[in-house]
C-alpha cells in the first residue's frame, strides 16, 4: 500500500509491482504495522476520551470531534509515513501544518475518499444480496482491493500535486 503511494506521488501513470516478498519484515510486517499504528495514532484522542470518560455516547460533542480530527488526521498521516518510511512524522506539528498548506485540495480528496468508501459499502451491500455463493466473496474481494488501490493512488496524487506547497523534501522545489 505505501509502495503505491510513493509510486504514484513520484508521478507515476501506473501502479507499481505486486510486492517482493524476500524479506517477510520489511516487505510485508513493517508496513501492515505503519499502517495499523498509522491509524491508531490518528484515533487516539478519540480512544482515549472515549475510554476515560463516563457514559459517553457517539453524539458526545467532544468525541465526534476527535473523531473527526481523526479521519481528516489518516490520509496525511498514511501520505507521511510512506513519503518518509517512519513513524516519527505523525507528530501534530508535521501532519496539521501540512494539511492547512494544501487544505482546499486535501478536503476535496478527503471527501472523495468519503465517497469511495461509501460505495464500497454499497458494493457489499449489493454482493451479500445476490445470492450467489460461489462468486459473491471473490467479487467483493476484488472489489475491495480495487477500491484500496484507488484511494491509495489519491493519497499519492494528493503529495505529487501538492508537493512544493508541502515542501517536505528539497528535490520538490
Amino acid at each position: 500500500m505505501f509502495k503505491i503511494i510513493v509510486h504514484s506521488a513520484s508521478g507515476e501513470e501506473e501502479l507499481p509491482d505486486w510486492p517482493d516478498i524476500v524479506n517477510f519484515f520489511g516487505d510485508l510486517l513493517k508496513p501492515f504495522c505503519y499502517f495499523i499504528l498509522t491509524i491508531i495514532i490518528s484515533f487516539l484522542p478519540a480512544i482515549i476520551y472515549y475510554y476515560y470518560s463516563k457514559n459517553t455516547s457517539f453524539t458526545d460533542p467532544v468525541f465526534l470531534l476527535t473523531t473527526i480530527l481523526g479521519i481528516l488526521y489518516v490520509p496525511m498521516g498514511l501520505i507521511a509515513v510512506a513519503m518518509f518510511n517512519s513513524l516519527m512524522v505523525l507528530s501534530p506539528h508535521i501532519i496539521f501544518p501540512s494539511i492547512k498548506r494544501i487544505l482546499s485540495d486535501y478536503l476535496i480528496a478527503c471527501l472523495f475518499l468519503v465517497v469511495i468508501l461509501a460505495f464500497e459499502q454499497i458494493g457489499k451491500a449489493v454482493i451479500s444480496k445476490v445470492n450467489i455463493p460461489i462468486l459473491g466473496i471473490p467479487i467483493y474481494s476484488f472489489l475491495i482491493l480495487y477500491f484500496i488501490a484507488v484511494e491509495i493512488r489519491i493519497l499519492g496524487l494528493i503529495y505529487y500535486t501538492n508537493r512544493r506547497r508541502l515542501g517536505w523534501f528539497q528535490d520538490d522545489f
